[in-house]
């Protein structure tokens, strides 16, 4: 049947002029007639213009409905199902009782935009959202988040913009000032929106109007249900002060289709759900009331308002990067034959090519139609995980509900609600059951990639059942705070920021950070002529796997496929780059993806990029590279440790442990800074890397090779998977794969860090500059101006150092952040489908590394030690749910069953595998100095205080009191030697039972 058309006046056309604006043609028996509205001429006919503007065809479905909680399991899904099942494009929330703020997309292409109590420990309570159609959330323009209780989004029609304010209103029972102050706040927002636009005001007001419209006929009609109370004045008032018309009491309805909210036990109904348009756009308004047959076992009523209104499409100019191939089916021997034998054929047919440009442009066009038509491209997209077994109980459930609304006496209403309650209990375990089911499948998924050694998709798959949120993003926020939720705003945000980061340094004074250069050793004999085919080769074959393409979207694996074919094709491009020194322009251009920091995920500083770059351009960088890494290596100073083979983290925190103990033991006095630098990488200049090349020795052409790369470098910022403009890149290190061995270039002469650092164009971060004193006042010191701070503990490389060099703080901290870890993985502890292989495999590597980290360099009292062990063993019995007094059973037994070591074995073998690795380096090395280091002073009377380095003596005589500590440093030039030595080491432990 067609659907009926908007309601008229009563007596009159839509044009007529009667200024009985309230639709009454098709008022059902016992309403009473709408009374008249008062308006002048001007607006009557201002208002039939405006009608005229919108076809009466397009009509548009808005609505609002106080679902008391998403945060049950399903209670989501469900909601959607009913939005997509009555057609409601724009849907208000309230009671969604998220914390924060941000969108949600969901998997049916709907987008859930949410407003929550701020902060980590927040009560999970009010709360409001929209959810939108993937047409409403096209003509999106904004969103503003403003409070628990207030979101705001504006939209974009073919007739005006339209502001859509839902809200969430203190009830009756709250306090005087509570109700004032959401009343203030709404006022303000209102008087915020953009003049023109249409404002829809809707939500759970907790007011009822009542049929009395005296004093208020301006904005409401006769048709509400009960009596005015207070909230409903105070809702009145503010539709006075800001124009806005109150659409459920225009149009009459029975009392079941006006209310909006029902008692548990049936005998209470009110009308406190309300819908409220721009007075002079009310014409607009087709009919408010409520669809008792939706459900989502809330006790609120859906309340829908039909608007003669059509939601438009924004038209943004967006460039989008193409989607990845799918690679993983490269595993099958099958698929890997197809593709070579697909790939040769495409090649054989290219044409010959002088130029770089043309020469890359058939080599991609082969790659990526093979990609194409072999491989296909990578989808992402997901199911459900409710079954059709629980559907079918919602179904039931609605019924139900049908049964209670029709229920004609209220003893059967008792009977029906009773039911109604029971199939909701029933729905709550079904979902709860699914969850389960879909958790045990994605174990099952994680065990078969454990099993296959796929450790990629293993840890993918841990951190879905760890509950890490999906499809959900937070708004970011401009330089002065304010949020920006338009995506092109955001892009451009994007784009502002990195074009700043990647701009051109302020060099100071001109001056040139390396000076003249004497002194610098050279390196010489390097290779060169063009890339050899071996040479390419083995540039393919040592590229990672699994690593997302640049913009040309070919992979490593692709390259690697047919190894023979790749190498011949980019060998033959390599020489033409050698011989022209230009590149393709594809190689030329970066994406740069965001990956967040630690702090807020609005502000675009607690972000850092990577850098994306066509895999062909990094197997030429591996070429160059190799030919010019370890020369340089061997010319670097021995303190420079950063990206260089065979130094640590452990190495320096050992190091200033050492150095704090021994300086504490012999009571001198000590002073530390620690310089931090600014986006170091990103703010290097240029020229400096050019200079220091020559000054090293690397020939002109290899110079030459690397400059143009960095000349003519751009980079598109990826948000959202829409491209931003192209970025210049002029200055920083972080390009290309040479940017490793080049940034030690720039450090190396940087003796007088305020001003030689300037120079680089480096800038010292005065904030997270630190100094640490010890056995003296603290020194108090300026850079720029600004004043460092003296800190008694600080963490460095991830580990807390404090001034007597004791490791009780750091040891604190690794149980803190293990335990969190531990927690966020709750989901793979208590699935019954992972293995307890799998299990413990994870516990090892996401837990036990946290908690272990540095634990080389402690030197843990017993009592450190208990508490570590008690951790490990509290773990391990969640694990394998061994509780007391059921499945008690002792720890020797509980390490036994999990394959774990006592921890202070595990510390001890830590530790004395990497005194051998120090030990056999080079005597001149700074972490094997500081094992014999003392400094001049004399030491305290009384006991000596434990110290890392005395432990080392100590655990030695437990193996042979006569050996001396030169003794052993002999000992650990002979593996052989050195392994039979700790062994014995360990078997000394052997037996002690730690609980």
């Amino acid at each position: 049947m067609p659907r009926r058309g908007p309601r008229t006046p009563q007596g009159s056309s839509p044009s007529t002029g009667s200024k009985d604006f309230v639709p009454t043609t098709h008022r059902p028996e016992g309403i009473t007639p709408p009374q008249p509205v008062t308006e002048t001429d001007n607006e009557r006919q201002r208002m039939d213009l405006l009608a005229t503007t919108l076809s009466m065809k397009y009509r548009t479905r808005i609505g609002t409905w106080n679902v008391l909680t998403l945060a049950q399991q399903g209670k989501l899904a469900q909601l959607a199902r009913e939005a997509v099942r009555l057609k409601v494009e724009i849907l208000g929330l309230c009671e969604v009782r998220w914390p924060n703020y941000g969108e949600q997309r969901l998997l049916t292409g709907q987008v859930l935009l949410y407003s929550g109590p701020q902060g980590e420990n927040a009560p999970r309570e009010r709360g409001v959202g929209i959810l939108l159609s993937s047409q409403a959330h096209a003509a999106l323009l904004r969103w503003n988040p403003v409070s628990d209780r207030i979101i705001v989004a504006r939209f974009r029609t073919r007739a005006r913009n339209l502001t859509l304010v839902q809200c969430y209103a203190p009830t009756d029972v709250s306090d005087l000032p509570v109700k004032e102050g959401f009343y203030s706040e709404l006022d303000s927002v209102l008087r915020k929106v953009p003049k023109g636009d249409i404002v829809i005001l809707q939500g759970d007001f907790n007011a009822k109007l009542g049929s009395d419209n005296t004093d208020y006929e301006r904005i409401m009609g006769r048709h509400c249900a009960g009596e005015m109370s207070e909230n409903g004045e105070l809702l009145a008032e503010a539709c006075v002060n800001n124009d806005l018309a109150i659409g459920g009491s225009l149009f009459p309805h029975k009392l079941s289709h006006k209310v909006t909210w029902v008692s548990r036990d049936g005998h209470t109904e009110n009308q406190i759900d309300h819908i409220c348009i721009s007075r002079k756009w009310r014409r607009s308004l087709l009919d408010v009331r409520n669809k008792r047959s939706a459900d989502i076992a809330s006790d609120h009523h859906l309340l829908i308002a039909e608007v003669r209104l059509r939601v438009a499409r924004v038209n943004r100019k967006q460039e989008k990067v193409g989607k990845r191939f799918n690679t993983r089916r490269l595993e099958s021997s099958e698929v890997r034959e197809a593709f070579s034998q697909n790939l040769r054929s495409r090649v054989s047919t290219l044409p010959a090519m002088d130029s770089v440009e043309q020469q890359w442009n058939g080599i991609k066009t082969a790659f990526i139609e093979t990609g194409e038509s072999v491989l296909g491209v990578l989808r992402t997209k997901r199911k459900c995980w409710i079954s059709d077994e629980t559907w079918e109980k919602v179904v039931e459930r609605k019924e139900a509900k049908a049964r209670v609304n029709n229920a004609r006496t209220r003893s059967a209403k008792a009977v029906a609600q009773q039911r109604y309650e029971e199939l909701q209990k029933d729905v709550k375990k079904s979902c709860r059951r699914d969850r389960r089911a879909w958790t045990n499948n994605l174990a099952k998924e994680g065990e078969k990639a454990a099993a296959n050694g796929d450790m990629r998709l293993l840890y993918d798959i841990s951190r879905r059942l760890s509950g890490a949120p999906v499809n959900c993003k937070r708004p970011l926020k401009d330089k002065t705070g304010n949020l920006l939720t338009n995506p092109e705003d955001q892009l451009k945000r994007w784009f502002e920021h990195f074009e700043q980061l990647l701009q051109a340094p302020q060099i100071i004074n001109n001056q040139t950070p390396q000076g003249s250069g004497s002194g610098v050793r050279r390196i010489n004999r390097v290779n060169t002529r063009p890339p050899s085919l071996d040479e390419v080769r083995l540039s393919i074959l040592s590229m990672k796997s699994g690593k997302a393409p640049g913009i040309d979207r070919i992979s490593s694996e692709m390259l690697k496929t047919d190894i023979d074919t790749s190498a011949q094709l980019l060998h033959r491009l390599f020489a033409t780059i050698w011989e022209t020194a230009t590149f393709p322009s594809d190689w030329l251009q970066g994406i740069l993806v965001k990956v967040p920091k630690k702090g807020d995920p609005t502000v675009c500083d607690n972000w850092r990029g990577i850098m994306l770059l066509c895999t062909a351009l990094k197997v030429l960088c591996k070429v160059i590279l190799g030919r010019i890494q370890e020369k340089i290596d061997n010319t670097l100073r021995r303190q420079q440790a950063g990206f260089r083979a065979g130094r640590s983290c452990v190495d320096h925190i050992a190091t200033l442990r050492v150095i704090l103990e021994q300086v504490s033991e012999f009571h001198e006095s000590l002073h530390m800074v620690f310089v931090d630098y600014e986006k170091a990488f990103d703010r290097i200049d240029h020229g400096n890397l050019w200079d220091a090349l020559r000054r090293k020795g690397v020939p002109e052409n290899l110079v030459g090779l690397i400059k143009a790369q960095y000349d003519s470098f751009v980079c598109r910022v990826l948000h959202d998977g829409v491209l931003s403009d192209p970025i210049r890149v002029v200055a920083g290190a972080g390009v290309h794969l040479v940017s490793a061995a080049l940034s030690h270039l720039i450090c190396r002469q940087a003796d007088d860090l305020s001003s030689r650092s300037g120079a680089a164009g480096l800038k010292i971060n005065v904030g997270k500059t630190k100094s640490l004193s010890v056995n003296a006042p603290a020194s108090s010191f300026t850079v720029a101006g600004q004043v460092v701070e003296n800190v008694e503990t600080f963490q460095y490389l991830g580990s807390q150092i404090t001034s007597d060099g004791g490791a009780k703080t750091d040891v604190q901290t690794r149980i803190r952040k293990a335990r969190g870890a531990f927690a966020c993985l709750r989901g793979v502890w208590r699935s019954p489908h992972l293995s307890l292989r799998t299990k413990l495999r994870i516990f090892n590597s996401n837990v036990k590394s946290v908690l272990l980290y540095a634990c080389e360099t402690w030197c843990p009292s017993s009592d450190t030690i208990r508490r570590l062990q008690t951790f490990v063993n509290r773990c391990l019995r969640n694990i394998i749910r061994a509780w007391w007094p059921h499945n008690w059973i002792s720890n020797r037994d509980l390490h036994v069953k999990c394959d774990q070591r006592p921890i202070e074995l595990e510390i001890r073998e830590r530790k004395w595998r990497w005194i051998g690795h120090t030990l056999r380096k080079p005597a001149d090395e700074i972490c094997r100095e500081a094992l014999d280091w003392n400094p001049q002073g004399a030491r305290r009377r009384g006991r000596p205080r434990g110290t890392w380095r005395r432990s080392l003596f100590e655990e030695v005589g437990t193996v042979d009191s006569s050996l001396s500590w030169p003794q052993v440093r002999a000992m650990a030039g002979n593996r052989q030697r050195w392994k039979s030595f700790v062994s014995a080491l360990f078997s000394s432990m052997e037996g002690q039972d730690t609980t």
